[in-house]
């Protein structure tokens, strides 16, 4: 079996597939899953290809001349290397080259087959709980009780970071991207969605007296809605990674165990549906689907999402000082 390294310029082909990405997360995801892949190949091989960020390692593997057997060789490397979900993100990364690759006809279609074969998605299990840590009321209580007995814009700031992420169900990648102009009164626009898609969300009770203390002392103009504080800037806008970062020093701080910003969203969705909330609202609220353009027009769905997000209760704590 040919070397699964090739030193002939494999950028052209995997920048088309990355283009195909209407969402720059989506695309910085499938990046680093090809660059990963690719420093697995080499390391298995004995082959060092380098960080030149001129010639990135994704660039370096043979996607062209990939055939079954290599397929099947390159997906051994990939489990038990890595958990369940992320080799399957890995592996559905380098189906997407593959599938560029047949399409710009570069691969025959019969071999392309073969390899989208050998590069099947581990199963699911279908026992045990679901994986992460679990975000309990208790603990977002607390989180929120911590944060009200702290003073500084940058604890109000935070405040709003976990409302939104528990009332909303927001990855944290879209409450990055929300700016100030996105929300108007309890409705929150999110326009950078998976997928390039946007969706209403909607706030209430705890989430939104939060969401409006942070903003009586959030800097005046437009922009981001949550920005960075230090080295005398409050301008910037937070990233996904600071977002996560910050959500686990705010867990640790109040002595809950650290969880990430997507458990958030397991337990806002979880909480809608044991209630018994209608399951298209939960997914629309989610921004799980596609939609439609019939969808556009249709109120209902929009009411409905707004009913199931009155059913999320977010233990926020006023700050304990007086506000002027």
């Amino acid at each position: 079996m040919a070397s699964l390294i090739g030193f002939r310029p494999g950028g052209a082909l995997v920048e088309t597939y990355l283009s195909t990405f209407t969402s720059p997360a989506s695309a910085r995801s499938m990046r680093a899953s090809l660059d990963a892949v690719a420093r697995e190949v080499a390391y298995a091989e004995d082959l060092e290809i380098g960080a030149d960020p001129l010639f990135p390692p994704r660039e370096r593997l043979d996607w062209v001349n990939l055939d079954y057997p290599a397929a099947v060789y390159l997906r051994s490397l990939l489990v038990g290397r890595w958990s369940p979900a992320t080799v399957n993100r890995h592996l559905a990364a380098v189906r997407g080259v593959v599938r560029t690759a047949r399409l710009s006809g570069l691969m025959e279609p019969s071999r392309a087959d073969a390899v989208g074969t050998a590069l099947t998605s581990l199963p699911r299990s279908s026992s045990g709980p679901v994986a992460g840590p679990s975000v309990t009321h208790g603990g977002l209580k607390a989180m929120f009780a911590d944060i009200a007995g702290r003073d500084g814009d940058v604890h109000r700031r935070d405040a709003a970071m976990l409302a939104l992420l528990t009332m909303c169900a927001v990855r944290r990648s879209e409450l990055a991207a929300v700016d100030v102009d996105d929300l108007a009164g309890s409705e929150l626009v999110i326009r950078h969605g998976k997928g390039g898609r946007q969706r209403l969300v909607f706030l209430h009770g705890g989430a939104l007296h939060a969401v409006e203390h942070w903003r009586l002392v959030r800097f005046d103009g437009p922009g981001p809605l949550l920005v960075t504080f230090g080295r005398g800037c409050t301008s910037e806008r937070m990233t996904g990674h600071g977002i996560w970062k910050r959500v686990g020093f705010l867990a640790d701080r109040a002595g809950v165990p650290r969880f990430a910003p997507h458990d958030c969203r397991r337990w806002a969705i979880t909480e809608l549906l044991s209630a018994g909330q209608d399951v298209i609202a939960v997914r629309d609220l989610a921004g799980h689907a596609s939609v439609d353009t019939t969808s556009r027009y249709d109120r209902r769905g929009v009411e409905a999402a707004r009913q199931a997000s009155t059913h999320l209760h977010i233990p926020y704590v006023a700050p304990h000082t007086s506000w002027a």
